[in-house]
């Protein structure tokens, strides 16, 4: 895995460094450095090149640095393919200094991570209102947390907070839909998070399955194994389904499923023999896949992460142009079946968000009128 990382890096340091070497003879005029000499193709080489060093390593927030500069730099290039051509003088001078210093990049890159910086800690209530298609017995609140990955970007006094709020949400049901810790978690990180959560009172108790990256997959040392993850969550009081079938009272079924990303999960069709036709049927699986046939199965509702609606633009927008995933973020219907799928309360790998919300998700299940 840590090949590939540094073989797709290779794919960004390469062109940066070569886009950023004219950037630097260009900007090296202002100083009086002509483009032509010796002195200036020796700056703009070391200049570039620690530029482009920052992607070297592609998990760490200097990637991001490299990254937002140099899409910045592109609008720029942009913006001077079309402003050159107008005929002002004083226009062309102010505009010459700007394009070659580089100000507005280096300003629209820093806005943009710092606006990536609090969209991610600032972390939203979403709530959605569902109409059973069945009768049930009462009305069911359900509170989703997803994709918290601990230790990216939330610390604990912020964790804190955002349970304290989903302790006054008084639920009848917590459910936590997959990598709420991933490879980067510590073993006193996830012991300290399970503790935070297991605190959290609701009617019917909480629910953990796993996603693609609570079991540690994409590392060679965890921190920790999967058996001492659930070995702890089951110590607290949540429960871990895997593959797993529970009644709640009221008319309802619980089903937990492992991750898309092991290979003998059970199927839907034998998890849903085991679900009275009759109960309401709420689905707990990370990845929003196998949608049609979860509809096709009488599953009445679903609630999915993974996506983290992109985290990082465009990557939401791509991955939904190309259907990486199913369903990308929000609430959506197939036929009598829905889908709810969570941009999670933080993300992956950085600890900036430019698309898409953090949020905990709040979903009221309510009787057919």
């Amino acid at each position: 895995m840590a090949i590939i990382f540094y073989l797709l890096a290779a794919g960004f340091v390469v062109p940066t460094g070569i886009y950023f070497y004219f950037f630097f003879r260009r900007l090296l005029t202002l100083f009086g450095i002509e483009k032509k000499t010796k002195k200036s193709r020796a700056l703009a080489v070391l200049l570039a090149a620690a530029v482009a060093a920052l992607g070297i390593r592609m998990m760490d927030f200097s990637f991001m640095i490299m990254l937002h500069l140099l899409l910045a730099c592109f609008f720029m290039e942009f913006a001077n393919f079309l402003l050159k051509r107008i005929p002002q003088e004083k226009f062309q001078r102010v505009w010459s200094f700007l394009y070659k210093s580089g100000i507005i990049s280096v300003v629209v890159a820093v806005v943009v991570l710092t606006y990536g910086y609090f969209n991610m800690h600032n972390v939203q209530r979403t709530e959605y209102t569902v109409e059973a298609a069945k009768a049930v017995g009462s009305d069911l609140k359900v509170v989703q947390i997803s994709d918290l990955h601990t230790g990216t970007s939330l610390d604990k006094k912020e964790m804190e907070e955002c349970f304290k709020q989903i302790q006054a949400e008084e639920a009848d049901l917590l459910v936590l839909t997959g990598d709420i810790f991933d490879e980067t978690t510590t073993l006193g990180q996830m012991k300290e998070t399970v503790d935070m959560l297991s605190k959290i009172e609701t009617t019917y108790g909480s629910y953990y399955i796993f996603g693609n990256h609570d079991v540690n997959q994409y590392t060679a040392s965890p921190a920790y194994t999967s058996a001492q993850l659930k070995e702890e969550l089951t110590g607290a009081g949540i429960k871990v389904l895997e593959d797993e079938v529970i009644e709640l009272p009221g008319g309802y079924t619980l089903i937990g499923r492992q991750d898309a990303s092991v290979k003998n999960r059970a199927s839907i069709a034998s998890l849903t023999s085991q679900v009275p036709e009759k109960d309401f049927r709420l689905l707990l699986d990370h990845q929003p896949v196998d949608l049609a046939e979860n509809a096709e199965m009488g599953i009445d509702l679903q609630l999915s992460g993974h996506t983290h609606a992109g985290q990082i633009w465009p990557m939401g927008f791509l991955s939904k142009l190309v259907g990486v995933n199913e369903e990308y973020y929000g609430i959506h219907d197939i036929k009598n079946f829905r889908v709810i799928v969570s941009s999670g309360m933080a993300g992956w790998g950085y600890p900036i968000r430019t698309e898409g919300p953090s949020e905990y998700v709040v979903i009221n299940i309510v009787q057919p009128a």
